[in-house]
């Protein structure tokens, strides 16, 4: 019997057939190659090779030892430790200049380095940052990292061909570094420390987060540095800057300056702020007038500030519309999509066409939505991870009347079974039918019913063209059961029996039988115990054009469906 094509295996062996060919060489005190040994050849196994394999071949062979660094510097670099900085910093010294184009891509998560280590390394960023070509750069737990030493931030800004940059526990040290760096950046990713709702603001000691001793030195330079402000930090990435991701930030000018900005970031398009503060719409609006997908999320404790009131809520979302309004610069005509909770999305205040708008759950609010619908007028609709609860006492219904949802033209919609109620809550046939007559008809365990909340709502929408459903069954599972292995499952709930029975495909025609209007109807199933994800479409996508928003739905389905689950994969997918 033939074994089967395995190319890994193959490499193992030619890489060993090969170092231990060199093993022989040397043995002969020759360091000329074998003609048996091809250069060309030797250089593609190298290519193939594991980095401990190109190191034997670059200590075999004179002709191999400079193109081993090609190879061994084209996946990043990471340095986790003090004696990988020292390893790395004579690595690259070695041969030199002709290692330091080479390095592509750099990650440090030592933290804190000792005084003799850090002072390696910022000589080494001295003497040889210019000429480094690295694209990529990544630096976790940053601030601790630069408080090492005082003239490491500094050392870092000396790099000129960054590209991406990604940074976690941004503080005052760190923003040293951000404001000297002479890269131009495309794409940056920045974590700042977290706040601390105790009346101070955390900052990174030796033995991690510290709201005490340092409290009032950290206020203070969290006004007059704005270390949280990235509008301030990467000024001098204004023309190429295109993505900005950043956690916890704020973008309140410094104290004493004016609260107008010349910093303007005319190429970011793409626009995450999480765990922000309390957004100020015309701050982003100025900073990055041609920006046209947004990601705004509010850290929580922030939302104490305004209370439980709506009032509060509606004046706050006022200020901001009111600012904009007033504002006589560019003002962004239209936006693609923008990413967030209800009240979000209200606070924000948008008041220029959107054309997709993402709702995360599980909070609803229908002053909160219409209103938001009135000024953006959305042509694609997605409510994402909301539980059956919705579904109960017509307010489903509510949401989704009224002219305001005239424009919309796609609605999607992930249901998150288990979210909000506990999964014995959960009975997915009562909570969905939505009138009570048909309630009090129908058996519980009838499943002819079930749907009709849903189906009454969106036949509400005058220009539905194209629906998608997805059926989320994690919060169903017990303690996330099947992310790990299990050896004694817990019994299916009710919900779960009924999911793993429901017929998706008799579910999607009937959706569309019930909604004429509706051209294509998406119905996706994901995260269950005990059955596969699933995916049907009813109706045909090929008639619109690329890009429509009606072709969503089952670009989302499909990414879902496809998805490989483990536990962190599947928080992020949620998130």
């Amino acid at each position: 019997m033939f074994n089967a094509f395995d190319p890994a295996k193959i490499l193992r062996n030619m890489s060993l057939f090969t170092v231990r060919a060199f093993d022989r060489i040397k043995m002969k005190n020759t360091h000329t190659l074998s003609p048996l040994l091809n250069l060309d050849v030797l250089l593609t196994v190298m290519s193939l090779s594991d980095a401990r394999t190109i190191s034997r071949l670059m200590r075999a062979s004179r002709e191999l030892y400079p193109q081993g660094p090609k190879y061994l510097l084209r996946e990043a670099v990471d340095l986790e430790s003090a004696s990988h900085v020292t390893s790395f910093v004579a690595f690259m010294r070695a041969d030199h200049p002709r290692r330091l184009p080479l390095l592509d891509s750099l990650c440090i998560q030592t933290g804190p380095l000792p005084t003799a280590e850090s002072g390696v390394l910022e000589e080494f960023l001295v003497d040889c940052g210019p000429l480094l070509d690295a694209k990529r750069l990544c630096i976790k737990r940053a601030e601790e990292f630069f408080k090492s030493r005082p003239g490491l931030a500094r050392a870092f800004g000396l790099l000129r061909h960054i590209k991406h940059l990604a940074v976690s526990e941004v503080g005052p040290h760190t923003s040293v570094f951000l404001h000297d760096f002479q890269s131009s950046l495309v794409f940056a990713d920045l974590e700042m420390i977290p706040f601390n709702y105790d009346g101070a603001v955390l900052r990174v000691g030796e033995d991690g987060l510290d709201a005490d001793e340092e409290a009032e030195e950290s206020f203070r330079n969290s006004i007059t540095d704005g270390y949280r402000n990235p509008i301030l930090l990467l000024r001098n990435s204004q023309e190429t800057l295109k993505s900005l991701d950043v956690r916890s930030c704020g973008t309140m000018p410094t104290l004493g300056s004016s609260d107008q900005y010349k910093e303007c970031y005319p190429a970011v398009h793409k626009l995450t702020l999480a765990a922000n503060k309390l957004p100020n719409t015309l701050h982003y609006a100025r900073a990055f007038p041609n920006v046209h997908t947004i990601t705004f999320r509010i850290d929580p404790p922030q939302l104490e500030i305004l209370g439980e009131n709506l009032a509060d809520f509606r004046a706050f979302r006022d200020a901001n519309m009111h600012h904009l309004a007033e504002y006589t610069g560019p003002q962004w005509p239209s936006l693609k999509a923008v990413h967030g909770a209800l009240t979000e999305h209200f606070l924000l205040g948008l008041a220029c066409p959107v054309e997709q708008v993402h709702i995360d759950g599980p909070y609803m609010n229908a002053m909160m939505f219409h209103s938001m619908l009135a000024d953006t007028r959305p042509k694609y609709v997605y409510f994402h991870a909301f539980d059956v609860d919705m579904f109960e006492d017509g307010e489903f219904d509510e949401l989704m009347s009224g002219p305001l949802l005239a424009p919309v033209r796609c609605f999607d919609i992930m249901v998150a079974f288990g979210g909000v109620l506990q999964p014995e809550q959960v009975d997915v046939p009562a909570a969905l039918v939505s009138c009570p007559a048909a309630l009090a008809s129908c058996n519980v365990c009838s499943r002819a019913f079930w749907q009709d909340a849903l189906i009454e709502g969106i036949s509400n929408v005058p220009s539905l063209r194209s629906f998608g459903l997805s059926l989320g069954c994690f919060g169903l599972q017990p303690d996330g059961e099947l992310l790990k292995d299990v050896a004694h499952p817990a019994p299916l709930c009710p919900a779960e029996e009924y999911l793993r029975d429901l017929d998706l495909n008799a579910l999607a025609h009937r959706i569309r039988t019930a909604v004429p209007r509706l051209q294509t109807v998406t119905v996706s199933l994901i995260g269950h115990r005990a059955r596969r994800n699933d995916l049907t479409v009813s109706g045909e996508y090929e008639g619109y054009d690329v890009g429509a928003v009606e072709t969503l739905p089952l670009m989302h389905a499909a990414r879902i469906v496809a998805y490989t689950f483990t536990k962190q994969s599947t928080l992020a997918l949620l998130e």
